[in-house]
């Protein structure tokens, strides 16, 4: 293994991981929107395609954060 080769691939490993975080603050700022206009867990998971468990996980870290502050609602997600 060289160096170059290292390097690119943490560089790819990166990406991808950057591409997954935007992914999940998306789905994070549409859970929101759901959750403000009153909708359930299920139908807020039906609506975006998602699961009723990764949806509740997000409803969850919204009412513990009190806010629609996507970072702060990502980073209660992930604890």
């Amino acid at each position: 293994m060289t160096l170059d080769y290292t390097f690119e691939r943490r560089l790819e490993l990166t990406k991808r991981d950057a591409t997954a975080n935007g992914e999940v603050q998306k789905l994070i700022q549409q859970t929101c929107k759901k959750y403000q206009k009153g909708l359930t867990v299920e139908e807020t998971a039906e609506m975006l395609e998602e699961g009723a468990e990764i949806i509740g996980k997000i409803y969850d870290a919204i009412k513990a954060v009190g806010t629609d502050d996507i970072e702060e609602i990502y980073e209660k997600y992930y604890k």
